[in-house]
């Protein structure tokens, strides 16, 4: 298995979206979270993503290779400050949410 941390905006933890992670040999892993939130410290499990090895099918004359996961742990970059109209305007665009 292998672990990655990742910053996201509040922004983004709020409404959600999708990451692209860069993998350690060079691709990109795509952890799409556009349908939810993300909380501080959230770990998301990326399966057949993590360290690749070799394994045996049955028959240990039948290698085969194998992924473990990629553990995907978010962390929030809050802003590091607000004026009085941006603080305003997010009390305005929470105020209906519970």
């Amino acid at each position: 298995d292998l672990n990655v941390d990742v910053s996201i905006s509040l922004i983004d933890s709020i409404v959600g979206g999708t990451f692209i992670i860069p993998h350690f040999i060079g691709r990109r892993v795509t952890v799409d979270r556009r349908s939810q939130s993300t909380k501080e410290g959230e770990v998301v499990e990326v399966r057949g993503e993590g360290m690749r090895y070799q394994g045996y099918s049955g028959r240990k004359s039948q290698q085969s290779i194998s992924a473990g996961s990629l553990f995907v742990k978010f962390h929030i970059v809050y802003p590091a400050s607000l004026n009085d109209e941006q603080r305003s305007r997010i009390r305005e665009a929470f105020a209906d949410i519970q």
